[in-house]
């Protein structure tokens, strides 16, 4: 019998040191720097709470359709969240004492997202000009930050969609009864942008030529109106994404297509054949208004949209505004 107890008390006690040496914590060698989800710890974390600042008509409740906030580890380039919001007061949880990379995106698609799960992901993400309207225009915000405690955090929006308007055009070279004007429409047109506004997507509207296939209604201004008086009112606002290429080619030395500067080009009928009178736009900014409040006619047009026009043919001037100085806004439809 005693035997039997000295087995069954030593089989106890190996039993018993074995869970005891399971239940011990497990030293961690992971840096404290690295994601949570990789050493296995529980992180801390801080509350920010965002506050949506910006040009009023921008971020008023029914301009913000939704709001799609993504933090990243500035580090890893990993995706620590991405939540929905709405409104213009709302709180995120981050990483404490971490940098991470925050971005606010406006009225994006719905499921523009779902795929990101990198900072490089989210740079590879375009915004469409098919998906901006002028009421809801897609609009972002970005910031670098490390939060070591609870706190606030403004976040001014600003579109990335840039507008040039067109207020009249005057005839001052042909008979007012031989010249009319048929549309205004922008040549050489971007047409996605990224949600960064760093990248554009490669592809255009409206190459070398108006492509009635391969355009926009906020592209192209129909107007098919000519006048007994030399001024033909317009009025109209055109949308395009910003263009930031520096160096200008034109048809006639490229006729095969590379980027070059988004134009604005006049399409007129003079006595029933088709002339162009193509106004360059300078390098492009989001958020911006190019504005022609008179373009004065003085000479013959071109026979391609693409083509420089002689100096002396037409007289405008271009004025750059931030966009919410501009006086007026036209529909996107």
């Amino acid at each position: 019998m005693n035997l039997m107890k000295r087995n069954c008390l030593h089989q106890f006690l190996v039993a018993t040191t074995i869970l005891t040496i399971l239940s011990l914590p497990i030293c961690s060698c992971v840096k404290q720097e690295a994601d949570a989800e990789e050493s296995g710890r529980i992180e801390d974390r801080v509350s920010v709470f965002f506050s949506i600042e910006g040009e009023p008509r921008a971020t008023k409740a029914e301009s913000l359709q939704c709001l799609d906030v993504l933090v990243f580890r500035t580090e890893s380039g990993r995706i620590d969240s991405h939540l929905k919001a709405s409104g213009n007061v709302f709180s995120v949880k981050v990483p404490k004492d971490i940098p991470v990379q925050w971005f606010i995106i406006a009225n994006a698609p719905s499921d523009a997202f779902d795929n990101v799960k990198s900072l490089s992901d989210f740079n590879e993400a375009f915004s469409h000009l098919s998906d901006n309207t002028a009421a809801s225009p897609c609009m972002s915000a970005s910031g670098q930050t490390v939060f070591t405690q609870q706190s606030s955090q403004t976040a001014t929006l600003y579109r990335l969609i840039s507008r040039v308007y067109v207020g009249a055009i005057q005839n001052d070279y042909y008979e007012p009864t031989s010249f009319a004007v048929r549309r205004v429409f922008l040549l050489n047109a971007v047409e996605g942008l990224s949600f960064d506004a760093k990248r554009l997507s490669g592809f255009w509207y409206n190459k070398l030529v108006h492509e009635p296939s391969n355009t926009l209604s906020c592209l192209d201004t129909q107007v098919n109106r000519g006048s007994d008086s030399p001024l033909i009112e317009i009025g109209q606002y055109l949308y395009c994404f910003p263009n930031p290429t520096v160096e200008d080619v034109f048809s006639l030395t490229s006729p095969e297509w590379s980027p070059r500067h988004t134009r604005i080009v006049i399409e007129a009928s003079v006595n029933g054949a088709t002339e162009y009178y193509p106004i360059t736009l300078p390098v492009m900014k989001r958020n911006t208004t190019y504005q022609l409040n008179k373009v004065i006619i003085t000479g013959p047009g071109t026979a391609h949209p693409d083509t420089p026009i002689e100096r002396e043919a037409i007289i405008s001037t271009i004025t750059i505004l931030p966009w919410e100085y501009a006086e007026l806004q036209a529909p996107l439809e």
